[in-house]
């Protein structure tokens, strides 16, 4: 388990409503299905709304979270480890989901940057701004100090959600290039998984989900990479880092 500073605690980046310094997620989010119904296109994301962008997000996440697991039960093999991942699991003595691994390498050999799954989130780091999680149903990135090594989350890995509460970091102006890019990665394996088995494959995934598909499944990588555009890190006077969008 990474082990930081008690006193540190997680700062997290608010796609919520701010009242008063009080971070809470609005009680009238739009249900995937009502999403559904407003076709979500990657030219709609370019015009939306901050609220309307935030509740996309937060649901689109649920939905790719599922799309994963089915992906690992597919009939043509794990498209996970198809993909590059590596499946790891907690030890008997401790309590949780698997953790699968990715890495992207440079010409030298060292570590571009890496993805971390589970059921419940993801785990995107890159050395030159450090890493972040984002936690499944809530869209809120926890930000993990830079200091850390890139291979900290192989070297001790995490098995559960609250293990996350170790993690900790100050804002910084890496903070928007980091959720940029793990939106974009998030596009680029949906493209990539389009690419390989088709939109027939990905239609049968969602139609297995209890809900409406947030977004057409032909746009889920466009929505991904319009979101990426549009996104933007700001402090805010708590220090803690406020996600909004251009």
């Amino acid at each position: 388990m990474l082990m930081l500073s008690p006193t540190l605690r997680p700062y997290f980046a608010t796609i919520a409503v701010m009242n008063q310094g009080q971070t809470h997620i609005s009680s009238g989010l739009d249900t995937p299905a009502k999403l559904a119904k407003k076709h979500i296109t990657p030219s709609r994301v370019k015009s939306m709304a901050l609220v309307s962008l935030l509740q996309l997000g937060q649901r689109l996440f649920d939905q790719q979270c599922w799309c994963w697991g089915r992906d690992i039960v597919s009939p043509q093999g794990n498209l996970l480890c198809q993909y590059g991942f590596v499946k790891l699991k907690p030890p008997p003595e401790q309590h949780g989901g698997s953790l699968y691994l990715w890495r992207d390498y440079n010409d030298d050999g060292s570590v571009r940057r890496l993805v971390g799954l589970w059921g419940f989130g993801i785990y995107y780091a890159t050395p030159q701004h450090g890493a972040l999680f984002l936690r499944r149903f809530e869209f809120q990135p926890r930000w993990v100090s830079n200091t850390l090594p890139i291979n900290a989350m192989q070297v001790s890995p995490i098995w559960r959600p609250d293990q996350l509460d170790l993690f900790a970091s100050q804002p910084d102006d890496g903070m928007t290039a980091l959720f940029k890019q793990a939106l974009t990665w998030l596009a680029d394996y949906e493209a990539w998984v389009v690419q390989q088995r088709g939109h027939v494959y990905r239609h049968i995934s969602l139609s297995q989900w209890l809900h409406r598909p947030v977004v057409p499944v032909r746009y889920i990588a466009d929505v991904w990479r319009a979101l990426g555009v549009r996104v933007s890190i700001r402090p805010i006077a708590s220090n803690a880092p406020k996600t909004t969008f251009a």
